[in-house]
């Protein structure tokens, strides 16, 4: 992958409208965005939300200046467009689409709020790696204000390690990769994601 530019990876069996929708709206970056089609390995850890998600957004460097400069209002609505299929048919309060994992010969439905179906990463200038996460139940208007917050906060971080994303690493530091960060809708700010049990150590 270009570490520059926007990388979409999707497993094979992500939904195909969904990603057909996404490239039409971002063919809009031209050669500043490229896909790649994945194996399915389907959720594997016994930390899902450390796993990959079914369809990724890799922000480069390059890319991610977009969202500080004056005219991001126009990348912020074309990436919006490319997630708005994505978001009608796997999110709100009756998905019509979910996904299962595999414990114990039993397919079940993860044991928490946030979504395995999308996840936009970046990595700061120091190599540290950034996972945000979207809730699975969270309206349409919230789901852009989330998108929204990710992306302003990308610049900063990818290109100086600072910022809000800086701030949360420090206040929580942890071993674990990649840092997972969401938007609290009741702050309407980005905070740290714990999943690891308390006890562990980690």
């Amino acid at each position: 992958m270009n570490q520059q530019i926007l990388n979409v990876a999707f497993e094979e069996d992500a939904d195909a409208e969904a990603i057909l929708s996404m490239k039409e709206a971002l063919s809009a970056f031209g050669e500043e965005v490229s896909f790649y089609e994945l194996p399915k390995r389907g959720p594997q850890a016994s930390i899902l939300l450390l796993t990959m998600s079914s369809v990724v957004l890799v922000f480069g460097v390059s890319f991610a200046k977009k969202f500080g400069e004056k005219s991001a209002e126009a990348a912020w609505q074309l990436i919006e467009k490319g997630l708005s299929k994505l978001y009608a048919k796997h999110f709100g309060e009756s998905p019509e689409h979910r996904i299962y994992y595999v414990a114990s010969n039993e397919k079940k439905l993860p044991n928490t709020k946030y979504s395995l179906t999308l996840s936009l990463l970046c990595a700061g200038s120091k190599g540290e790696k950034i996972k945000f996460i979207y809730e699975t139940k969270w309206s349409q208007a919230q789901f852009n204000k989330a998108t929204r917050a990710y992306l302003r906060a990308m610049p900063e971080f990818t290109s100086n390690s600072t910022g809000v994303i800086q701030e949360l690493i420090e206040k929580h530091p942890t071993r674990v990769s990649p840092f997972l960060i969401a938007w609290d809708a009741d702050s309407e700010e980005l905070i740290f994601v714990d999943v690891m049990p308390a006890a562990s150590g980690i």
